[in-house]
């Protein structure tokens, strides 16, 4: 395997990791040998690769985290001279059964070797708890002996009732077949007589119920339920036009059932225990917030309350507050139906369409420091004055680790990296020191040492550079790769001596970090703006008072700060750097976040992690909202074809080979909703063009949208992984309604390609 660039050419720097597997599996074999390796000069040699059974038409695909998958040309596995008996076809009557009772085993025995079976040969039946032969596997069958010649590629059907023993626990099993079973027969491959097939032993049960909208209990269809254990998901479906649903089949046991619908607040019920028969689950949903949102923690210093207030970023208004017991920092999920809230020692848990309290979860002692959600919506990291910082399952809003940093931790970040994953940054005020905590482990992987008294963190979009702001004078810039301090950002005219760079923030394109310079007077308190390609201060914005927090909104195009010494939220305009709305909130507003408002933020977040080279905004995922990523006007004036299809696409011929590839590792047809060869035939390169825009990206390539179907998180993170592993060069959401669609581009190599 070769690491080659855009060009073809073999990156003879690259050592990474590459795993082969098999993709187009034909014999239904099992590969074995070394399947990982490390690149030496950009080429990884697999020397000890075997596939266990022949077929026609393998194809072995090359993945890598750092690289575009690649798949290899289609291949023949033969069987050498000699017999091969394999077990093909195996279908069971049910694949539940009770202890004690009966099933019916059906399958064939062929023969996939090259001379005829002579021999008599005999087939036994087993229950295992894993899809591989061992000695211990119960034995549930033996077929008579086949005493009947079987000749090359020729198959022999049996089937064969069979009972599970009365005492077997419930759980999943598996069903095998083992081909002569006896050893009756000298085979060419012993290693691929088993083939297995799942079962469930043990009572079952259903759960059912219906999908109704709060407000007025209309039927919600299309919404996802899902029946969790552990986590992980057994069972799904989705409910129906008048909102009923059903998910039978499920062992009996402990779930969480999980509610899921486009633009209505995520519900889960834990711990819901169910037997054999029918349980009966009821969902009434609140509609989620429709528009980007600010959300203000107001401490209600010195004139209490302190409250939760909700600001609208379209208007900025305010459209909703309700009374805490205490109010510091604050976060919101990604799709704005949850706020988490800092109380001294608890974290309260807002419903943020009904603005209540919805759990409250203990945290250690009393802390102002920091909090921060992952982009999943699915962890809130806290900190505390144990130089801890705790994490919360928002699923079950319990607290599921603690993980020790430096001393006197203060405010969180959350950034992507490399590996598709993200990291948590903590500024520990006394240590001076950044803990970098990997949220796949909970572990902090790196203590970087910065100037003293950090306080404000910040993320690049893209994960590369954390902004660290300290309370006396300084800005550190790390580089996250490295974990090391690139940059020191000293301000040259600052309005008085000293600074307390609290709060930061940085803008979806990751051009601009902002800092809130936390003076108490109006003369003093402002807020700095740092050009992210120099690392400098290239702006000023004057007239804050004690401004202790900024939250940009979605779009770019308003910094929120809130101002503690007064009753304030400011509005700075980004595009002139000056204060474009003031809105009175409580007395001591002191943190202030953005959320996008519905869950098609989650894309956005997710999307950060894939290091495509610009960041989607919310007003890309609405309704109406086009951008200038995704609206192609030279479609449709004549120098493209544009094909709107609109329906299942099943004819290969009528898409490119990249879409091709995408529907087959999706699983089959799908809905395209448009596709276009590469390119359109009408298409021109220059200097012969004398219309359209020849320079557009999809002169040299196919391109396609892939509807999503079901209109989930979960799916549309399927259909960007599969396009990747069909070999797109880019992919990118698109602003369809709900989850929408995904889009992506392959390109060749050579313009002249396009003629092809």
């Amino acid at each position: 395997m070769k690491v080659q660039d855009s060009f073809g050419n073999t990156v003879t720097s690259s050592s990474v990791s590459i795993t082969i597997a098999i993709e187009n599996n034909p014999g239904g074999g099992a590969l074995s040998g070394t399947v990982t390796k490390n690149a030496t000069a950009g080429v990884a040699t697999f020397s000890d690769l075997k596939i266990d059974r022949v077929g026609t038409g393998y194809t072995l695909a090359a993945s890598s985290s750092e690289l575009i998958d690649a798949t290899s040309n289609a291949f023949n596995i033969t069987s050498p001279s000699g017999k091969d008996l394999v077990i093909e076809a195996l279908t069971l009557s049910s694949t539940t059964v009770l202890p004690g009772g009966s099933l019916t085993v059906s399958y064939n025995v062929a023969n996939r070797g090259t001379t005829t079976v002579t021999e008599t040969y005999t087939e036994r039946i087993y229950l295992s708890s894993n899809a591989t032969y061992e000695a211990g596997d119960t034995l549930l069958g033996t077929s008579h002996g086949h005493t009947q010649d079987l000749a090359t590629n020729v198959t022999h059907a049996h089937s064969q009732a069979v009972t599970i023993p009365s005492g077997t626990v419930a759980g999943s099993y598996y069903i095998l077949v083992r081909a002569d079973s006896l050893t009756a027969v000298t085979e060419v491959l012993e290693g691929n007589n088993v083939t297995a097939k799942g079962i469930t032993v043990g009572p079952t049960g259903t759960v059912s119920g219906t999908v109704a909208e709060a407000s007025d209990g209309s039927p919600i269809s299309g919404a996802l339920v899902e029946a969790l254990q552990g986590g992980v998901v057994k069972a799904s479906t989705a409910s129906a036009a008048n909102g009923s649903y059903s998910i039978p089949g499920l062992l009996a046991g402990t779930y969480d059932v999980q509610l899921t619908a486009i633009g209505y607040a995520t519900e889960i019920r834990i711990g819901i225990v169910l037997s054999a028969g029918t349980t009966t689950l009821n969902f009434s949903l609140n509609r989620t917030p429709n528009q980007p949102f600010a959300a203000v923690a107001v401490t209600g210093y010195p004139d209490p309350p302190p409250q939760f207030t909700m600001i609208d970023t379209a208007t900025n208004t305010v459209i909703g507050t309700m009374t805490l017991d205490s109010a510091w920092p604050v976060a919101t999920t990604p799709d704005g139906t949850r706020a988490y809230v800092l109380e001294y020692t608890s974290v309260a848990v807002v419903d943020t369409a009904t603005r209540s309290v919805i759990a409250v979860i203990g945290v250690g002692s009393a802390s102002l420091g920091g909090i921060a959600l992952s982009p999943d919506g699915t962890r809130v990291y806290v900190t505390n004055s144990y130089n801890r910082v705790a994490v919360i399952d928002t699923r079950t809003n319990a607290v599921v680790a603690n993980i020790t940093v430096g001393q006197d931790p203060e405010r969180i970040a959350v950034g992507p990296s490399e590996n598709r994953s993200y990291r948590v940054y903590v500024t520990n005020y006394t240590s001076g020191t950044v803990s970098v905590i990997d949220t796949a482990t909970n572990s902090v992987i790196a203590t970087v040492p910065v100037q003293p008294f950090p306080i404000g963190v910040t993320v690049t979009p893209d994960g590369r550079r954390a902004y660290v702001g300290h309370e006396l004078d300084v800005i550190s810039v790390i580089d996250t790769t490295s974990n090391s301090v690139i940059a020191t950002i000293s301000d040259p005219s600052p309005p008085c001596d000293g600074h307390h760079f609290w709060g930061g923030t940085i803008t979806p394109d990751g051009r601009f970090a902002y800092f809130a310079d936390a003076f108490t007077l109006p003369v003093c308190g402002s807020v700095v703006v740092v050009d992210t390609s120099t690392n400098a201060i290239v702006a000023r914005v004057m007239g804050f008072e004690a401004p202790t927090s900024v939250a940009v909104n979605p779009n770019g195009t308003g910094v929120y700060v809130a101002n503690y010494a007064s009753d304030k939220v400011s509005v700075i305009d980004t595009a002139t750097n000056s204060v474009m709305a003031t809105i009175t909130v409580g007395s001591g507003p002191y943190d202030v976040t953005v959320a996008c408002g519905d869950e098609r933020s989650k894309i956005i977040q997710e999307h950060l992690f894939y290091k495509v080279n610009f960041v989607p905004l919310c007003s890309y995922f609405t309704q109406t909202a086009h951008s200038q990523y995704f609206d192609f006007p030279e479609l449709n004036k004549g120098d493209y074809s544009w094909a709107l299809i609109k329906r299942p696409l099943v004819i290969p011929a009528s898409s490119g080979y990249g879409l091709d590839k995408w529907r087959q590792l999706y699983g089959g047809p799908r809905i395209v909703n448009s596709a276009y060869r590469n390119p359109a035939r009408n298409a021109c390169l220059p200097p012969s063009c004398t219309k359209g825009v020849p320079q557009s990206r999809h002169m040299h390539g196919d391109a396609a949208d892939l509807k999503n179907e079901s209109a989930t998180m979960q799916e549309w993170q399927n259909m960007w992984d599969k396009a990747w592993q069909a070999g797109a060069n880019y992919v990118e959401p698109q602003s369809q309604s709900g989850l929408g669609h995904v889009h992506a581009d392959w390109r060749f190599r050579d313009p002249l390609d396009y003629a092809k």
